[in-house]
């Protein structure tokens, strides 16, 4: 029976994966920064609920490393935890913009390196990370937040290679607009300006209201978890693939070129 450490499962997507892997038969460790708010993860078969923060590192604190060893090897992890910020740039103040990219980006290289020493030995491993397609092109009013998926698909990349001869495996998967929590926590700051920059934002947070069902994420990190597929990228939905592949050739200047326009209207 295959054993799962799955981080940022309170609420949203890292919740319903722990549960769906759970009922499937995998060993799930599902971490929670508060415990207080994972309550109904609690009494299920082949689920446990630790207290994490991929952040405790810089506390010089390790509590991922704690973990692993609590509960020895690990055949998959998910890197889940992640937070949004969305804006104009000159609207975030820095602080915001270091918290993003310490758990979006720091947080999942800490997770994979508490990992990574065991699954190197045991010649095996999968390495799961929740991108997005904002980390396959840019969109107006996420500059910070899409730099941080950009960041984690070249991370993706690399260790793919890096790791082969090791029998480890990457795999992104990259949703655009979903049901989540996190476009729900004000991710998305007013700006200080009046007039087009407070009707975008407004657009653009209704956009993020409307996204498509969870269960398309669960499913296709479920199947990857079976080894019933093995590629690198996984964008959702799969019709993105076709316009992922174009973009070197079309997308780029087509692209933005409908986004100035969208910004100019």
């Amino acid at each position: 029976m295959k054993k799962v450490l799955i981080t940022g499962c309170s609420s949203g997507i890292g919740k319903e994966v722990a549960l769906t892997l759970a009922q499937e038969g995998f060993e799930v460790v599902a971490t929670v920064r508060h415990p207080e708010k994972a309550k109904d993860l609690a009494g299920h078969t082949h689920l446990c609920v630790e207290k994490a923060d991929v952040l405790s590192y810089i506390e010089k604190e390790d509590d991922l490393g704690r973990i692993v060893k609590q509960y020895g090897s690990f055949d998959i992890v998910i890197c889940n935890a992640g937070v949004m910020l969305g804006g104009f740039l000159e609207d975030l103040k820095m602080d915001e913009i270091q918290r993003l990219v310490d758990t979006n980006l720091m947080g999942v290289i800490y997770t994979i390196k508490a990992v990574l020493p065991d699954m190197i030995e045991r010649q095996s491993g999968k390495i799961i990370l929740l991108s997005s397609l904002a980390g396959r092109r840019g969109t107006p009013l996420m500059s910070c937040y899409d730099a941080t998926k950009f960041a984690l698909e070249g991370l993706a990349e690399s260790l793919s290679l890096e790791l082969a001869p090791y029998g480890i495996t990457l795999h992104l998967v990259e949703p655009g607009c979903v049901q989540t929590d996190l476009y729900r926590q004000g991710a998305m700051k007013q700006s200080r300006r009046q007039g087009v920059y407070e009707q975008k934002l407004e657009k653009m947070s209704q956009k993020f209201q409307s996204g498509r069902p969870r269960k398309e994420v669960t499913f296709q990190i479920l199947k990857i978890c079976q080894g019933k597929t093995s590629r690198l990228h996984y964008p959702i939905p799969a019709l993105k693939h076709f316009q992922i592949w174009l973009k070197p050739l079309i997308f780029s200047k087509l692209g933005h070129l409908v986004w100035k326009k969208w910004m100019n209207h």
